[in-house]
């Protein structure tokens, strides 16, 4: 198997590099429908908190995710070994559990490692109708725990509007059995068309239902609070903890 080995500087909440096995997790979620969206001129009224102060100041109103469909499909994976008895970090990749939405034809993904790893990890990204990977990736070094980020921008990887992709991350342990891979798939679409952004991105969207790019608006910002508040919501519940312990 020829593989691209690339040598990425991680640190926490900063450019990072994934990728996913293609002989991982089927792709089987159907394209959302542009009438099951959620619309939002309708939904950005009421759904956010009144903003609160965190130990570390950060002050941000808290957004609410409202998927865009009701009873869509599960497609988020992992992050545990898949042959199960092996003491290795935990990856959970910030997506909600079925496929995820953005406005961004490079948009930035984020992971979360649960302790600090020297070794292994291998990204890839894939189209759902594609063989070959719209990005292979591997990092081979030390990776600190905490959330990381993947500016595909910065790979030259451009999703197609309505085209489903699969992403996922995951730590090698062994070449030659790779069924002892810690792994976790996640899934991304990118809509046809931007609707018009609030004043305040995360929380409003996050009510419009574009979860890619609330957590990125959220990242970049450094409002933690936010972020943490969006993973809770989708059951991430340890990457949320790390985030509000800083």
């Amino acid at each position: 198997m020829l593989a691209l080995l690339v040598l990425l500087t991680f640190h926490a909440g900063s450019a990072l590099g994934y990728q996913e096995r293609s002989q991982e997790a089927k792709i089987t979620q159907s394209s959302p429908d542009e009438s099951a969206l959620a619309k939002p001129e309708q939904q950005l009224a009421a759904l956010s908190k009144p903003a609160t102060t965190t130990a570390n100041g950060d002050t941000t109103a808290r957004p609410v995710y409202v998927p865009p469909r009701r009873g869509a499909p599960a497609t988020r994976v992992g992050g545990g070994t898949r042959s199960g008895g092996v003491n290795a970090p935990q990856i959970a990749l910030l997506s909600p559990e079925h496929t995820g939405l953005t406005q961004q034809a490079t948009p930035t993904l984020y992971w979360y490692l649960s302790r600090d790893y020297t070794g292994v990890i291998e990204f890839v990204v894939t189209g759902r109708h594609s063989i070959t990977p719209a990005l292979r990736l591997r990092s081979d070094g030390h990776q600190a725990a905490g959330i990381h980020a993947l500016d595909l921008a910065a790979h030259d990887v451009a999703l197609e509007p309505g085209t489903l992709y699969q992403w996922s991350v995951s730590i090698v342990r062994d070449e030659n059995h790779r069924s002892r891979d810690v792994v976790s798939v996640a899934t991304i679409e990118r809509l046809p068309a931007e609707v018009g952004r609030p004043d305040d991105e995360t929380v409003g969207l996050a009510a419009a239902g574009i979860w890619y790019d609330a957590v990125d608006v959220a990242s970049r910002s450094g409002a933690r609070s936010a972020r943490a508040a969006l993973l809770e919501q989708v059951g991430l519940a340890d990457a949320a903890a790390w985030d509000r312990a800083l």
